[in-house]
C-alpha cells in the first residue's frame, strides 16, 4: 500500500511468507475436522473450495474497483487487501474456540489426545510408505491438470481479446470478465458436487479419488476442444463466438472440481501424521510446478499455429489440441490405474 518500490518487494516477499504459513496449514486444519474414514472429507473440502473462491471473487470486485478508481488507484486497491487480511485474522481469533475447538493449537506431535500423539511420534510403517507412493503418484496427474488449467491466464486470455467477438448488443465485453467464469461456476456448482459425492457414498456409487480426479482430467480435455473448435472458426481473421470460451471455462472448472478440492482432501487423509503440512505443502509446489510448464509453454503459442513445431488440424487449434490429448490421455490413464491406487492408500480413497 506504499508508495515505494522497495515496500513493494518487500511486500510481495511477505505475502510469500505468509500464503506459505497459510496455505498448507489451513488445508491439513480442514483435514483435522474429519476423524480417519470419515466419508464427508471430500464434500467437506468442496465447500471449503467455495468458500475459497468466494472469498476471491469479493476480493477481485473490492479490489478492482479501488485500483481502477482515479480516487484511490492500486495502493488503496492493497491496503483494502490488508483491511480484509486484518478481518480474516479477526475472524479466526473469535470464532476457532467456538468451531474448532482445540484443533490446530498444539502440534499434533505433541497433543494430549495419546493416539494422536503416538501417530504423529511414530515410525513410518509399509502402509505409510504405501499412502506416500499414492500421493507421489496422483502428484504427476496434478501437474497434467494445473499445466492445462493455468492457461487460462495466458493463451486463453489472448484468444478473448484477439480472436473472440465480445460486442453483445452494442457492449463490449471486458477480457477479464471470461476468466471470472471460473469462479462464477465454482460458486454455482460448488455446493452441487459436495451434495453429489454425499449421495453416491450412500447409494455405495462413489468413485474413489483417483477416479474422481481420472473424470476431472476427462471433462477438462472436453473443455479444451471447445477451445479447439473456436480456434478453428476464428482462422482467417474471423471471431468466434464467446460462447466456445464460455464453454470452455465451464467444462475445465466441473474438472478442477472434481480435481483440486478431491486431492486436498486426498492428501489430508493419507498423509502421515508427522509429515502433514509438509505433504500439503509438496502437494501445492506441484501446482507451482503446473504454473511455471503453463508458462513455457504459453511462450509456442504463435509457433504452433505457424505450424513452425507441428500441424494437425493447422493454426491455433493445434496448440489447444495439445491440452485436448494430454488431458484426455491423462484422465484415461488414471481411471486405468485407479484400483492398484486405490489399494495403495488402504481404505483410504
Amino acid at each position: 500500500a506504499l508508495a515505494s518500490r522497495t515496500s513493494f518487494f518487500v511486500g510481495l516477499a511477505l505475502i510469500a511468507l505468509g500464503t506459505g504459513c497459510f496455505k498448507s496449514n489451513i488445508s491439513t486444519l480442514v483435514g483435522h475436522l474429519y476423524s480417519e474414514g470419515d466419508r464427508r472429507r471430500d464434500a467437506g473440502f468442496t465447500i471449503f473450495y467455495l468458500g475459497i473462491n468466494l472469498g476471491a471473487t469479493l476480493g477481485q470486485v473490492v479490489c478492482g474497483l479501488f485500483a481502477s478508481s482515479p480516487s484511490f488507484g492500486y495502493h488503496v486497491a492493497f491496503g483494502a487487501a490488508g483491511v480484509g487480511m486484518v478481518m480474516g485474522l479477526a475472524t479466526y481469533l473469535l470464532g476457532r474456540k467456538r468451531y474448532l475447538g482445540t484443533l490446530g493449537e498444539t502440534p499434533v506431535r505433541k497433543s494430549k489426545n495419546a493416539v494422536l500423539a503416538a501417530a504423529a511420534n511414530a515410525p513410518l510403517t509399509n502402509e505409510d510408505v504405501h499412502r506416500l507412493v499414492a500421493i507421489m503418484a496422483l502428484a504427476a496427474f496434478n501437474v497434467v491438470f494445473w499445466m492445462a488449467f493455468e492457461q487460462a491466464g495466458s493463451s486463453m486470455n489472448f484468444f478473448a481479446l484477439e480472436r473472440t467477438d465480445r460486442v453483445v448488443g452494442g457492449f463490449k465485453i471486458p477480457t477479464e470478465w471470461f476468466q471470472s467464469i471460473n469462479t462464477m461456476v465454482i460458486l454455482t456448482f460448488g455446493g452441487l458436487f459436495s451434495w453429489l459425492w454425499l449421495i453416491l457414498h450412500r447409494r455405495g456409487w462413489e468413485p474413489s479419488t483417483p477416479a474422481k480426479m481420472g473424470v476431472g482430467l476427462l471433462l477438462q480435455g472436453l473443455g479444451f476442444s471447445f477451445m479447439v473448435a473456436g480456434a478453428r472458426v476464428s482462422e482467417g481473421g474471423h471471431l468466434a463466438s464467446p460462447a466456445y470460451l464460455v464453454l470452455a471455462y465451464v467444462f475445465i472448472t466441473w474438472g478442477e472440481l472434481c480435481v483440486s478440492p478431491v486431492g486436498l482432501s486426498m492428501v489430508s487423509k493419507l498423509a502421515p501424521a508427522k509429515f502433514a503440512s509438509v505433504v500439503m505443502g509438496f502437494w501445492f509446489v506441484t501446482s507451482a510446478l503446473a504454473n511455471f510448464l503453463a508458462g513455457l509453454l504459453a511462450q509456442f503459442t504463435e509457433q504452433v499455429a505457424a505450424g513452425k513445431l507441428f500441424r494437425v488440424l493447422g493454426g491455433q487449434a493445434d496448440f489447444f489440441l495439445i491440452f485436448v490429448i494430454t488431458s484426455g490421455i491423462a484422465g484415461v490413464l488414471l481411471l486405468l490405474v485407479s484400483r492398484p491406487l486405490t489399494r495403495l492408500m488402504h481404505g483410504r480413497a
